[in-house]
C-alpha cells in the first residue's frame, strides 16, 4: 500500500505511523470537521474555512475510511458517513440539531475572532 500522509495540525504525518486509535481519532475529527462546516457553508451561507482545507479534509476521510473500514465502523457516525465520497457535503444531514448547535459555535467563535482581530 503505497504511503498515505494527512494533516494534523501543522504537521504531515505518515497514517502508517499512526497506532489504530490515532487512525480512529482521526476519523472522528474529519468526520466533524467536514459535518460542521457543511452546516455553515450550506445552511448558514457562510464560509470559515475555505474550500481547498475542506476538500482537503473530505479527502482524506474518504481515503481512511476506504483504507481502514473496520476501524471507520467503530468511529461515531459511521451510519452518516458510510457512503462518503469527498465531493460535496450537501448529502449529509444539515438539519442535526447537535451538529447545528456545534456549528453555530464555531461561526459565531469566528466572527468574535474577526472582530477582536480588527481591534
Amino acid at each position: 500500500m503505497d504511503e498515505f500522509k494527512v494533516t494534523v495540525g501543522d504537521s504531515t504525518v505518515s497514517v502508517g505511523d499512526m497506532s489504530q486509535e490515532q487512525i480512529k481519532e482521526l476519523i472522528t475529527r474529519r468526520r466533524r470537521q467536514v459535518w460542521v462546516h457543511s452546516i455553515i457553508y450550506y445552511r448558514f451561507d457562510k464560509n470559515v474555512i475555505d474550500d481547498n482545507k475542506w476538500s482537503r479534509w473530505a479527502l482524506e476521510l474518504e481515503v481512511l475510511q476506504k483504507r481502514y473500514p473496520d476501524l471507520a465502523a467503530e468511529c461515531p457516525y459511521a451510519d452518516v458517513f458510510k457512503d462518503f465520497d469527498h465531493s460535496t457535503g450537501s448529502n449529509l444531514p444539515l438539519y442535526d440539531s447537535d451538529m447545528t448547535v456545534q456549528a453555530y459555535w464555531v461561526v459565531t467563535a469566528n466572527e468574535l475572532f474577526k472582530k477582536e482581530s480588527k481591534n
